[in-house]
């Protein structure tokens, strides 16, 4: 086990395999190659030495505790696992290629990153918001949740791919540019705020409780 106030992780691709023990730490940081770490206690990326963490192949974090950011994730593939563990990962502009979140199921998740992204899949029990100012989101991989929020000044949010399985879509809380989602087990719609198109599509019952 790993037990400190901050850890920072640095080698040109180096890979770090911290997933074996349940580490206790309060802050990772980092700039190396592949990075997986383990810490149930939960546990924020942010500023040790170095700011932020940057893996340029992959970073898998591991927690059922809740994982914080106030300094950005980069990386190609993101994996975010651990059963009930809350990923509040909207306090930095990250940037990634991949978000794949359906490993374990979570208790809730929010990512942000403007750059646009592709959600290999997300498995939780919570809430799902996922924010992009002006950036493209797709999907790979099936989304489901209670309550999905997109947001994003003029983001563009392609969700129709799959046949996700969320209990409601909210997309009013800024002026995105359009969005599609698919879920043929039904939603409803809170509410929606796009300059473009709104695309809903399921076989099951829509409904509106919004705008």
């Amino acid at each position: 086990v790993i037990t400190a106030a901050g850890l920072e992780l640095l080698g040109a691709g180096g890979t770090f395999n911290l997933n074996t023990q349940n580490n206790a730490i309060t802050t990772l940081a980092g700039n190396t190659g592949t990075v997986l770490f383990q810490d149930n206690t939960g546990f924020a990326i942010g500023t040790v030495n170095t700011a932020g963490l940057t893996a340029t192949t992959a970073a898998t974090l591991i927690s059922t505790g809740t994982v914080t950011q106030s300094a950005a994730i980069t990386t190609p593939t993101l994996t975010l696992t651990g059963a009930a563990g809350t990923f509040t990962l909207n306090g930095a502009n990250n940037a990634v290629t991949t978000l794949d979140a359906d490993n374990t199921q979570l208790a809730a998740l929010s990512f942000k990153d403007d750059t646009g992204f592709d959600v290999a899949g997300i498995n939780s029990a919570g809430a799902v918001t996922l924010e992009s100012v002006g950036g493209t989101v797709t999907q790979s991989g099936v989304i489901a949740g209670t309550t999905l929020s997109v947001q994003g000044a003029g983001g563009t949010f392609n969700l129709g791919t799959q046949n996700n399985a969320v209990t409601a879509l909210d997309a009013d809380n800024t002026s995105i540019a359009s969005v599609s989602l698919q879920d043929n087990s039904g939603f409803d719609v809170v509410g929606t705020n796009a300059t473009g198109n709104v695309t809903l599509s399921s076989t099951g019952t829509v409904t509106q409780s919004g705008v």
